[in-house]
Parts: structure tokens; C-alpha cells; sequence
């Protein structure tokens, strides 16, 4: 009888698993990040479901997913919610680093990281660092391979969206301009550090120093004047920062110009690494 309560349990067990899951053919725009939000899935579940060993994707390759139903959406942002949401933030500073699986040099290595790269620190040790990369991954790298943001001063601030809206509008319009930091035309990081130099904050110039300051913000949480970060080259790296205006937009300059965007666009085409509150509240 136990035997066949199993069997009939194993079967059930299939049958919902096969329910639960349905096809989806990779097309143009589609990242692992956009399907996982699309399905209510991680990363990581797509890759493990579909075996994968990296996030590339190729026109017209089939992905086994979940149904829409069969998952609440994820939460868009690089912590889940269960998880604290104020992570400092380290860059590296080797030319090829190992994140490991445990903080030793016999454990396996779980990828290998450029100087530069940038990381969310979990838990910041003498000899070694627990530390999260992308969106799920965590392991451990050497403590003096990473450099730690520096902590923004504490101050008070009653910044609001019609006090961004006042620095900001007279900007829209100015032309891109590769290391552009000036009224005669911005970058991304500079258009942010020449935003937030009007409001009593000092950034860094490039959007991968930007990423090291102040406190990590879980989405749900962006209040207007934080920082959005995303790689809009495919580097693999952080390569574009833009300001939270409220209201799902963001401020940022583009490809031709400074500009108001829908930021759900950006979330669903360009990998995002995480928001940054640089004002302390």
C-alpha cells in the first residue's frame, strides 16, 4: 500500500512540475534578468533549470520556465527581500581576482572577477570577505583585493522631487559628451556628480567609483535623488549611472542628450547592478 501511495504521490509530483513550467524562445532584448522578472523566477533558477554555465543568450534558443501563475514576480533590484537591504559596496583591486565558494584558498573557485568589477559586501572579514556578485551569486575574496567604499558624511537633507526638478530641468536637453562633466555637455557619471555637486554632495567622477558610496537600497525602497546603475554596453561591468526621479522615472544623460526616461525600459534591456542612496538621511 505504501509503495503505491508513493508511486501515485511521484506522479502527482510530475504532472505538477509539468503544469508549472512551459517554453520560451529566446528573441531580441531577452536577458536572464528580464525573463526571471517576466516569470516570477532568480537568475540562478533559470540557469539551474536550463543548465546553464553563464547569463549569455542566443536568438531562438529554448528556455524552460515557469508559468506566470506559479511564482509571485520577483523584486527588481539586487537583494531579496528577506535580505538586509543596506550593503556597502567594494570594487576590486587586482587584475584577476577569484570569489570563492568559502573563505580559503583550497576552496573552489566560483568566477574571477577584473579590477575594477564591483561587489556587495555581505560580510567584511580580517583575511577574508563574504561578498555577493550580480544579482545572486555569493562567495568569499581576499580582504586586500577589495577596496571599501568610502561612507558618505551624515547630514541632514529635506531633498525632494521638486527640489531635484529644480537643479535638474535646466540641464534637460544639454548635449552627451563623452567625459563631459560641464554645461557644454555630460556623461552619465559626470551629468550625476555635477547633479549632486548642486545639492552639497561630493561624488567621484566614473559611475564604478559612484557605486562604492553611501548605502545600497532595495527596489520598492528608491526614494528621488538615488542612483540607478546599469552596464547598457554588455561590459559586464558597471557602465551607466542615472538620478530616481520618482514616479518610475530617471534622469540621466543618454545616448544623445540629458533626458527623462521610463526606468522600467532600462530594467528590462540592460543588466542593473543596484541603486545607491549617497544622501543620508
Amino acid at each position: 500500500m505504501n509503495k503505491i501511495a508513493g508511486m501515485v504521490l511521484f506522479s502527482f509530483l510530475l504532472a505538477s512540475s509539468a503544469a508549472a513550467a512551459e517554453e520560451h524562445i529566446v528573441s531580441q532584448g531577452d536577458t536572464l534578468f528580464k525573463l526571471s522578472r517576466q516569470y516570477g523566477m532568480t537568475v540562478e533558477q533559470l540557469k539551474q533549470m536550463n543548465h546553464l554555465s553563464s547569463d549569455m543568450l542566443l536568438l531562438g534558443q529554448k528556455l524552460t520556465v515557469n508559468t506566470k501563475d506559479s511564482a509571485p514576480p520577483a523584486l527588481i533590484g539586487p537583494l531579496p527581500v528577506e535580505t538586509a537591504p543596506l550593503l556597502r559596496n567594494a570594487l576590486i583591486n587586482g587584475d584577476s581576482v577569484n570569489v570563492r565558494e568559502e573563505g580559503n584558498l583550497q576552496a573552489k573557485v566560483v568566477t574571477s572577477l577584473k579590477r575594477g568589477a564591483s561587489v556587495q559586501v555581505i560580510e567584511r572579514g580580517e583575511q577574508w570577505t563574504k561578498v555577493r556578485v550580480g544579482m545572486t551569486q555569493i562567495g568569499y575574496i581576499f580582504t586586500p583585493l577589495l577596496t571599501f567604499a568610502v561612507e558618505t558624511t551624515s547630514r541632514s537633507s529635506d531633498m525632494s522631487t521638486s527640489r531635484l526638478q529644480q537643479v535638474i530641468s535646466p540641464l534637460i536637453g544639454i548635449p552627451y559628451r563623452t567625459g563631459g562633466t560641464s554645461l557644454d555637455g555630460f556623461d552619465c557619471s559626470g551629468f550625476t556628480m555635477y547633479v549632486m555637486q548642486q545639492m552639497g554632495i561630493k561624488l567621484p567622477r566614473v559611475s564604478e567609483e559612484q557605486f562604492t558610496y553611501g548605502t545600497s537600497v532595495q527596489a520598492g525602497d528608491w526614494k528621488p535623488g538615488d542612483l540607478l546603475f546599469f552596464d547598457s554596453y554588455g561590459a559586464g561591468k558597471i557602465t551607466h549611472v542615472g538620478i530616481y526621479l520618482g514616479n518610475n522615472k530617471i534622469a540621466h544623460s543618454a545616448v544623445k542628450a540629458v533626458e527623462i526616461s521610463d526606468v522600467t525600459w532600462y530594467l528590462n534591456n540592460y543588466p542593473f547592478y543596484g541603486a545607491q542612496r549617497v544622501i543620508a538621511e
